[in-house]
């Protein structure tokens, strides 16, 4: 997209003219990288005005003027800087962070990244983006801090010129002024005479709340005001020397925090300090229009708190003062025009009608010639309203029953009412009841219930509650004109018929005489199911949006019959029964009405058995005609067609399936009899285990079904391959027999397709699906198998096959393959299949880190990662991938299998950092684990780089993810053995989203493993004090070093950052030693982590326990009343005030090594030896790196 200025035309970033202009920047790497990205090559010497900007994470941020061709008149406002890692003159290592800072945010490129330059003085190589800047500063020629504002500057220029005369008033004025982020946040002095029109709106507490005219209006940038603006003014008392709180005294006397301080003035005749403020600010919001009193933006659609409630307490009276207080008390609180309250007078209520009458209260209906009050829409599609009433509508009145009550009991009946939240009713107002003098409550019982979208009803002339429906008139409407002929019966179906919420939900008494072609469709003694066509057909409206809902009947219907038990000689027993039914919460049916049968006197429900399953998304039913169970499948019609049309030939067998074909909820439920020549390719499943399965192709194939538009589904079969197992009994009418089958039937798992009988050896087999509960319609159909994938473009059951088939590879050693091929059968989806990485496929290799055991590059894999697009395998382009080696790997590969089995088999529990194979350095011989590459590096760098600007919402997400990943190692039987912050990695994705992973499991182990008695691999600040005296290694021991971490993430500082990692420290942290945490860091907090760092490894909570902790604290960071987000949030303005992170020690001593650890036990339980004099014992040879 291009915008036009003039007769020129500017670029958007993110688009390039690279085709038609001849340009080069001199590297045809750099070229390629721009011809890629669609972006330009900007020479140095079209960039003028270079400043510095401000500072960055690789150096400084300059601005410049970008003359972008000499031929046109255009320039613009640009930023350039360096990336990090790339502050050389190296064109590949530029392009490498160039490409991963595109990837951190595809707003990076879009619309941002305008090209690349060389800065002439340093031959860096540059990124080139849009200007992020707010103007400059006339002052200090800076660039201002936000619109036409300078931070450093305009604090002190705005408070220039004037005085209050009190000095603490101007000092305090002066204080707010240099914490402004704006010209519109600015409290000022306002002197009194510009203050007009000043009146007296009430008195909150002793002092009175007052309105007045602001001439000079509101200040919005340095040059703007608005036109005189209506403010409040209220007197401040606390206005001595040090004590001006105006915000906090402000909040005292109106209770709330809505408002807003623009300035303070001095009543110049009674001498008196105010503070010039909105009462409502907060709730004021231009798309509900402008009050048209004080010309503000109104605080609801037509409403203006400030002003309308004063308007509504004036102008009438009810002869009561307490019932006039009471009133003018809500009215005054009023938040919205519709729901005000107000005196009615007796004679503005016609036709008043009681409804009914219980022991404590009766209700009235009554026509208000008033009417209720609503805003009416000015123009379609427009926030703009107008006040108006519904004019003579219906209302209820309630009146309490019982002696005549007192005033002040009627008013608390009244508030009583008003507060009551569960109550569907609106309440609008009081009136008297001349005659009796009885106080009553006009209200509508069911206005909450309202809708304008549900039209108005033709009797009340207030909202429907329901679709053409109102509950008010319509229930009463029904009950009339008809009987069944029994008092108990009639009496029912109208108690029913009185409570119904909707026209489509009436229980009706139906005549049986429009009830046709009756049939039985299931057997059942008494409780026998009968189909019949119901005449008159169900209760109906058209869905057609705009239009008035009509009620209608649909065309003669399907329905159900079944007779209640007792219903021909007892009506109370068949009224208990269907009470039963309409009181049903699941599985409940679709009742319709009550009949009776002319032949047997039996009273019967009309219904739809399988109503609550219906759904018009599943088709029609052919037979019935009414909406399918569940895809092509309706159970009330298919499983009596199920049962016929076959045999086995063994009547148990029969009666058998069928009764589970009855209960079959869908077509690719059905159980069925598989005649045994309808079965190919028979071959049994090797390495399942000791039981004989076999596979075969299932010529008919499994039931099914197939979407044809529009929306419909039809039932359909397709040939696939199946499961046979033996039955252990070849008894049909054994307890053994239909046990086994049903709890194949009942598995959640597996799926059973059927039973067939091998007819060379008589036995009976069970036809199924394994891994049915891994599959899904979504994922697709598998290719070879013709059953649904257990992943995308993934099948379980084939694919793990093909993967360990094939021959095209080899690493050149046994071991490796088996390994490889080993994870490649347990693969569940096609991205996590693991392979072998010819290491020629690795391009750009480099060295990220190293310890004193290992060292991990970063590579570009030219194949890619593997990734499932469009429903078919594939590969995403070239990739950054992280390699470890461990040195020996060249003889002897089995440590170097330890830790990628460590890691592969915690990855199948569900730990995050993915791992795409192995490798092999052809140069050193060195075997290479090829795993994710992690972005944002450790997390001990990232929260060094970041501390100040990470808030605890993001470093409670990163604990979220360490303690999930750690939960998953120990749910897989493993201790990491290694855990430290140099061990868990940051990788941030397109769109910003920051995810931790737990890498670096060389160490870890089963749980059972034992421990070498001297000697232990790790960090020690992080190692627990068990560990170090000698104890065995155990989950409790992970948990220690994740409290460690909290600390750290606490405080930015590594733990013991400046002690000497000796026998010293050891003795300290066994004797109690731990780390510190920041000031601030909320209670609860530290309390978690002291727990995790218990000297008790039994007091220690379990790793899931510590998630979940966490996961709620973060859960809960958007729930700004709940204590604990308020304490971390309060945490947060501590962060800024924390001391600049500096560090002691270099990062080479916080990589794992060998801790003596009889030495420290020496040491301990020494009496005669100087510990401080025994040195820990370190094993240059066998450090432990890691990757940082």
């Amino acid at each position: 997209m291009a915008c036009d200025v003039g007769n020129t035309t500017l670029q958007e970033p993110g688009e390039s003219n690279i085709v038609t202009r001849e340009w080069t920047s001199g590297n045809r790497d750099i070229d390629d990288c721009i011809k890629e990205y669609q972006i330009k090559w900007i020479p140095f010497d079209t960039l003028v005005d270079v400043e510095v900007f401000k500072e960055g994470d690789a150096g400084s941020i300059f601005s410049a003027t970008w003359c972008e061709d000499d031929k046109l008149p255009t320039s613009r406002m640009v930023e350039f800087k360096a990336l990090p890692g790339s502050q050389t003159e190296d064109p590949i290592e530029f392009i490498r962070e160039f490409k991963s800072y595109i990837m951190l945010d595809s707003s990076h490129y879009k619309g941002h990244v305008y090209g690349i330059t060389q800065y002439t003085k340093t031959n860096q190589y540059m990124i080139v983006k849009i200007y992020s800047g707010s103007g400059r500063c006339p002052q200090c020629k800076q660039t201002n801090t936000c619109t036409d504002w300078c931070q450093p500057c305009d604090p002190y220029s705005v408070t220039q010129g004037w005085k209050s005369g009190i000095d603490y008033i101007d000092g305090y004025l002066n204080s707010v002024q240099l914490s402004n982020e704006g010209y519109s946040y600015m409290i000022e002095w306002i002197p009194f005479d510009r203050l007009n029109n000043i009146r007296i709106k009430k008195r909150l507490k002793s002092d009175p709340l007052c309105s007045a005219i602001w001439l000079d209006g509101l200040r919005q940038t340095k040059e703007s005001r608005t036109s005189p603006y209506t403010v409040e003014l209220m007197v401040l008392h606390n206005i001595h020397a040090g004590a001006l709180e105006p915000k906090k005294e402000l909040k005292n006397v109106l209770g709330h925090n809505d408002f807003r301080i623009y300035g303070i003035t001095q009543n110049t005749e009674a001498n008196q300090c105010m503070a010039i403020f909105d009462e409502h600010y907060n709730l004021r919001n231009k798309f509900h229009g402008e009050c048209a009193h004080c010309k503000r933006d109104n605080t609801f659609l037509s409403w203006c708190k400030s002003c309308d409630p004063f308007i509504e307490i004036q102008g009438w009276t009810s002869g009561n003062k307490d019932i006039d207080d009471c009133v003018k008390e809500y009215q005054l609180n009023s938040n919205n025009y519709e729901k005000g309250i107000e005196w009615i007078p007796s004679d503005r209520l016609n036709n008043v009608q009681m409804i009914r009458k219980d022991e404590f209260e009766t209700i009235f209906s009554a026509t208000w010639l008033d009417g209720v009050r609503t805003l009416k829409s000015l123009k379609r599609d427009e926030d703009s309203y107008s006040r108006s009433r519904l004019l003579s509508c219906k209302v209820e009145l309630k009146a309490f029953n019982g002696s005549p009550k007192s005033i002040l009991e009627f008013i608390k009946e009244f508030k009583s009412h008003l507060e009551n939240n569960d109550n569907d009713s609106i309440i609008h107002g009081i009136t008297q009841n001349m005659e009796t003098n009885q106080y009553m409550i006009v209200l509508d019982e069911f206005g909450s219930m309202r809708n304008t979208y549900h039209r108005m009803c033709a009797q009340c002339l207030r909202n429907n509650t329901h679709y053409n429906w109102c509950i008010s008139c319509d229930p009463l409407i029904e009950t009339r004109g008809w009987t069944s002929g029994n008092k108990e019966i009639d009496a029912f179906i109208k108690e029913l018929q009185l409570k119904c919420t909707g026209y489509c939900d009436i229980i009706e008494w139906i005549p049986f005489d429009r009830l046709d072609n009756l049939r039985v469709i299931r057997k059942n003694g008494a409780n026998s199911i009968f189909l019949a066509t119901w005449l008159d057909g169900k209760r109906s409206y058209p869905e057609v949006f705009g239009s008035d809902y009509p009620r209608t009947r649909s065309p003669p219907c399907s329905v159900d019959l079944k007779a209640l038990g007792g219903s021909q000689t007892s009506t109370s027993e068949f009224i208990k029964e269907l009470k039963n039914l309409l009181e049903l919460v699941n599985d409940k049916p679709h009742i319709y009405g009550v009949t009776q049968n002319k032949e047997t006197n039996q009273y019967m429900i009309v219904f739809d058995e399988f109503g609550y399953f219906r759904s018009s998304l599943f088709g029609e039913c052919a037979q019935c005609g009414r909406s399918n169970s569940s895809e092509a499948w309706c159970q009330s019609c298919d499983p009596s067609i199920v049962v016929q049309r076959w045999k086995s030939g063994n009547a148990d067998i029969d009666d058998f399936i069928r009764e589970l074909q009855l209960k079959s909820t869908s077509n690719y439920g059905v159980v069925e009899w598989i005649p045994f020549n309808r079965l190919n390719n028979i071959q049994r499943i090797e390495g399942v285990g000791p039981e004989v399965i076999f596979s075969a192709t299932w010529l008919d194939g499994i039931r099914t079904y197939e979407e044809t538009p529009p929306s419909t589904f039809i039932k359909s079969r397709m040939p696939c391959t199946v499961e046979l197992k033996a039955l252990h009994s070849s008894q049909p009418n054994s307890r053994e027999f239909t046990e086994e089958i049903n709890n194949y039937a009942k598995s959640k798992i597996v799926k059973l397709y059927g039973i067939t009988q091998d007819t060379e050896t008589n036995q009976f087999m069970v036809i199924y699906d394994a891994i049915d509960f891994m599959r899904n319609r979504e994922f697709g159909r598998c290719a070879r198998c013709r059953r649904y994938n257990t992943s995308q473009t993934w099948c379980q059951s084939c694919d793990p096959k093909i993967m360990v088939a094939q021959k095209d590879w080899t690493s050149g050693n046994k071991d490796i393959d088996s390994c490889i091929r080993e994870f490649q059968f347990e693969s569940t989806e096609y991205e996590k299949v693991i392979e072998w990485i010819p290491f020629d496929r690795l391009k750009s290799v480099a060295i990220i880190g190293k310890g004193g055991f290992s060292a991990v590059y970063s590579a570009i894999w030219m194949d890619g990662a593997r990734k499932s697009k469009f429903g078919s395998q594939s590969r995403s382009d070239s990739c950054v991938v992280a390699l470890k080696t461990l040195p020996g790997s060249q003889t002897n590969s089995s440590d170097f299998l330890r830790e990628f089995r460590n890691q592969m088999e915690c990855r199948f529990e569900g730990s995050s950092l993915e791992v795409y194979g192995l490798t092999q350095n052809p140069t050193t011989g060195e075997y290479l684990m090829v795993y994710q590459y992690a972005n944002r590096g450790s997390l001990h760098g990232f929260i060094t780089s970041n501390f100040k600007g990470l808030t605890w919402n993001s470093k409670l997400c990163q604990l979220c993810d360490i303690t999930k990943d750690l939960t998953q190692i120990h749910k897989a039987g493993y201790i990491h053995n290694d855990f430290h912050s140099g061990n868990v990695l940051l990788n941030q994705y397109v769109g910003g989203t920051t995810k931790c992973y737990i890498a670096d499991l060389g160490l870890s182990r089963k749980e059972s493993e034992s421990d070498s008695e001297d000697h232990i691999y790790g960090v020690m600040p992080y190692v627990a004090p068990e560990i170090l005296s000698g104890q065995q290694y155990a989950k409790s021991a992970d948990i220690y070093s994740l409290g460690v971490m909290m600390a750290e993430i606490s405080t930015g500082n590594r733990p013991f950052d400046g002690l000497q990692f000796d026998t010293s420290l050891a003795l300290d942290i066994i004797k109690g030693l731990r780390p510190e945490f920041a000031p601030g860091t909320p209670d609860c907090y530290v309390e978690l982590a002291k727990k995790c760092m218990d000297s008790n490894p039994e007091k220690r909570p379990t790793a899931d326990v510590v998630h979940s902790t966490i996961y709620r604290w973060w859960h809960d960071m958007d729930q700004e009343k709940c204590e604990t987000t308020q304490k971390f949030k309060a945490a947060d303005q501590m962060i800024q005030k924390l001391p600049i992170i500096s560090q002691k020690h270099e990062s080479f001593m916080y990589t794992s090594k060998a801790i003596n650890t009889r030495e420290i036990k020496k040491a301990y339980y020494s009496t005669t030896t100087d510990s401080a004099q025994i040195n820990l014992c370190i094993s240059e040879e066998s450090m432990f790196g890691t990757y940082y």
